[in-house]
């Protein structure tokens, strides 16, 4: 699963992108906001996607293998 930040500086980039999948992890999977994330500490990993633009595009990844079920 992942989420993508497309912003100037390539902080807020990255800062967008992992909002988003915490955002994500808490509504969809029903995780709390510790639990999300210890969860993205752990196994997150960054994509810097594009640099050449006049937007930065961060992709923050999580592996399938760790993503909890999905609440109903």
């Amino acid at each position: 699963m992942s989420c993508i930040g497309n912003v100037r500086p390539l902080e807020q980039a990255l800062q967008h992108a992992t909002t988003e999948m915490l955002s994500l992890l808490v509504e969809d999977y029903g995780l709390s906001v510790n639990e999300a994330s210890l969860l993205l500490g752990q196994v997150v990993e960054y994509e810097v996607a594009n640099v050449f633009n006049p937007a930065y595009s961060v992709a923050c990844k999580i592996p399938k293998a760790y993503l909890p079920v999905r609440k109903s």
